[in-house]
């Protein structure tokens, strides 16, 4: 297995797994705190998924 890029390796810890929302997550908030600037956990996000897991 290939290694992760280590923002996304913190990201998997973080939350505790991996996937395709979380990578997704990840890069909205890299997008967000270049446009708005580096305060964590000052913003508050709220995404619509559906109600069934991503296809892989």
């Amino acid at each position: 297995m290939s290694e992760l890029p280590p923002e996304l390796e913190r990201a998997k810890q973080f939350h505790g797994h991996l996937g395709p929302y979380l990578t997704v997550g990840l890069k909205m908030g890299e997008a967000i705190t270049r446009r708005f600037g580096h305060t964590p956990f000052s913003f508050k996000i709220e995404a619509f998924t559906g109600s069934t897991p991503p296809v892989l």
